[in-house]
């Protein structure tokens, strides 16, 4: 039997992997072997999205830039070769995530490092954005898109190769000190991405 909390910490660290453009071949790093049969369904509760009002859409406006340079900046340092253990978290990271949406990021690119990936070919593309009714303790607002990584070819220090994912991702935002940030976020491989 799998541990529910075993198995989440094992997805979180996929879906990082996958969104700093390294997923590993043959299955992600962690304890436990998740495939798409094993995989839980997302924790989120749904719930009907609020009507847009100003200051919601002020709010997905700032969420949405939070999502865009989060994304960028995991991946500008995963095609670095990732973040040495020990190292300072990265201020632009910390700038707009929080909590375990950081700690899972920051552990994933210490991943990429421990695993010598090397980007060999192709890009990580983010894909529309779009708000999600789903809803999460601890945020307030959510939005849903697909991370293209299929492109993407690594070469881990052993030699061995892998390559990137389609991935649905759902992040969740709260205000933190008057900023927006990210605060969770979860994703699944598909075939094809259902943000249209």
């Amino acid at each position: 039997m799998i541990d529910r909390d075993q198995l989440h910490l094992t997805r979180m660290r996929c879906v990082a992997v996958l969104v700093a453009g390294a997923a590993l071949m043959g299955g992600c790093s962690g304890k436990v072997d998740v495939t798409p049969t094993q995989a839980a369904s997302s924790p989120a509760a749904t719930s009907a999205a609020p009507t847009p009002t100003p200051s919601s859409d002020t709010m997905e406006k700032a969420a949405i830039a939070a999502y865009k340079k989060a994304f960028e900046t995991s991946d500008a340092y995963a095609k670095a070769g990732g973040l040495a253990p020990g190292n300072i978290v990265p201020p632009e990271l910390e700038a707009v995530m929080t909590g375990q949406a950081l700690d899972d990021q920051v552990e994933e690119l210490q991943q990429v490092y421990q695993l010598g990936l090397d980007r060999q070919a192709g890009e990580f593309v983010l894909g529309k954005i779009r708000v999600s009714d789903k809803e999460r303790a601890g945020s307030s607002f959510a939005l849903e898109s697909c991370e293209d990584g299929s492109s993407i070819v690594n070469k881990r220090q052993d030699g061995s190769i892998s390559h990137g994912r389609l991935i649905h991702k759902t992040t969740y935002y709260a205000k933190v000190d008057g900023v927006v940030k990210m605060t969770y976020y979860w994703g699944d491989e598909v075939k094809k991405c259902p943000v249209v």
